[in-house]
């Protein structure tokens, strides 16, 4: 596949993923809501129960029934004769469902980006080593390593500028260049 292939389906992917957590996130916020709805319908048919108007805690039950679907009613009608525990086993087992189902997809989704991450950090290191062998080249090609017969050590000239230094450029690290051929010119004789 070309970099432009690969790029174009990198992107429907990305877009395709987006719009799947768009949706769950929909869902789960209309989910969050008409719970929501349905404790508050309950805390109002409680208090409207204490207050002594039963005809009001009737009226809430029917509303609650309408906002939190048939279970909701069920829910508030046994809080209403205090036979419940709050809600009801088939929310418990629904919500147990529900989180598995999102620890699954979240162990999915952590198990990708995992590996997303870590082919980043392998492209990294083969850019950084790549980078580094081409900036050695150019070093190679711009610097000459010489002797100075007067002094007795090695020093190092760039070939462009004519500058002379002693220690080896930085960018060589613990490569070294190579030593030249030492050539002693003869001593003209007088």
């Amino acid at each position: 596949m070309t970099d432009d292939k690969k790029k174009k389906n990198y992107a429907e992917k990305a877009q395709e993923k987006a719009e799947k957590a768009k949706v769950k996130k929909e869902a789960a916020d209309k989910k969050k809501a008409e719970k929501d709805a349905a404790k508050q319908a309950k805390a109002d048919a409680k208090k409207a129960k204490k207050k002594g108007k039963k005809g009001a805690s009737d009226e809430d039950a029917k509303l609650l029934g309408e906002a939190g679907g048939e279970e909701g009613a069920e829910d508030a009608e046994v809080d209403e004769f205090g036979e419940g525990e709050g809600e009801g086993e088939g929310d418990a087992g629904d919500a147990a469902e529900e989180e598995e189902d999102l620890l699954g997809a979240t162990a999915e989704e952590l198990l990708e980006e995992e590996m997303d991450v870590a082919v980043r950090v392998i492209q990294d290191l083969y850019r950084r080593r790549r980078g580094m062998k081409l900036l050695r080249e150019l070093v190679r090609a711009n610097f000459m390593k010489e002797y100075d017969q007067e002094k007795g050590e090695f020093f190092y000239r760039n070939v462009r500028t004519g500058k002379v230094q002693l220690t080896k450029p930085l960018a060589l690290g613990a490569e070294d260049l190579p030593d030249p051929p030492v050539y002693f010119a003869p001593k003209a004789s007088q």
